[in-house]
């Protein structure tokens, strides 16, 4: 569990290590968690008017005719990603990144269409792509200093509150 109560993290990003074998086995303990915060857990009361909201959201791009295609979009994120937020970031890139990332939200986003369910899918992956992006680039802005490949290039020093820290490379 993460410091978050019901929140889970497993696999690569979890353990540090990059292999099969590790992320499978962090995937088996985080699954008996799970399900033992879930047996404890509360029921929670649905609202339904926001799951109908949610349910015209997912559905919208059915009904666009004339549109943007979901690997377009998800193209132009990529570009975005890939201009304002590779390893060498400073708060005026990061700034610009999330501004262009606002654009597409704004005026691409509502345009996105699906000829069918598969393409359908295609809308919903590239509209959590843009959600995770903007995540990524709005932590970048809020850690203002250096370690491993994330760099600020105003400060290229780590923090040594974060010294020792998973995903750290402060030492002391």
């Amino acid at each position: 569990m993460t410091p978050m109560e019901g929140v889970y993290a497993i696999g690569d990003g979890a353990t540090g290590c990059h292999n099969t074998a590790v992320a499978s086995t962090s995937g088996f303990l985080v699954g008996d968690s799970v399900g033992e915060y879930i047996r404890k857990s509360r029921e929670l009361d649905i609202d339904e008017a926001q799951l109908e909201t949610q349910k015209e959201t997912i559905m919208r791009p059915l009904s666009v005719e004339e549109g943007t295609e979901p690997m377009e979009f998800e193209c132009a994120i990529n570009a975005i990603t890939d201009e304002y937020a590779s390893t060498f970031k400073s708060e005026g890139k990061l700034r610009e990144g999330l501004r262009r990332l606002n654009t597409l939200r704004r005026v691409f986003l509502p345009q996105l269409m699906a000829k069918n369910p598969h393409y359908l899918g295609r809308c919903l992956e590239a509209r959590n792509i843009l959600d995770v992006v903007e995540v990524h680039m709005q932590s970048c802005l809020a850690r203002t200093d250096s370690y491993g490949e994330h760099y600020r290039i105003e400060n290229p020093n780590p923090d040594p509150a974060f010294a020792g820290k998973f995903g750290s490379y402060a030492t002391g």
